[in-house]
């Protein structure tokens, strides 16, 4: 997933950690990804009682990395383009949830 990711977006920001399993006698290397923190929320984007997102909508003019974070205090939402979203689609991924945004209607 990291290679997809490096693919769209090389200028992200990753660390590699190596897990061991001394009982098994084996190592895992993982990867964490820092994404760029955006302020992209339109203001048609809908909100909870207690702040929490219930609707996203992105502002049209300032979404324009493949692959970033929003900048939201209460909740961890990673946002991808439509071309990022359909090519980790076409490989054999599990772990991950892709949902579709609405974007700000222009009048």
């Amino acid at each position: 997933m990291l290679e997809v990711f490096t693919l769209y977006h090389p200028g992200l920001i990753r660390r590699a950690a190596v897990l061991t399993d001394k009982a098994r006698m084996s190592q895992e290397t993982y990867w964490a990804i820092y994404p760029t923190v955006m302020d992209v929320l339109s203001p048609q984007t809908e909100r909870h009682l207690d702040g929490s997102l219930k609707q996203i909508v992105l502002d049209r003019g300032k979404a324009e990395l493949p692959l970033f974070q929003l900048k939201e205090p209460r909740e961890s939402v990673i946002i991808v383009n439509l071309a990022l979203a359909e090519s980790l689609l076409r490989r054999d991924f599990s772990g991950i949830q892709l949902v579709r945004l609405e974007q700000e209607q222009t009048i």
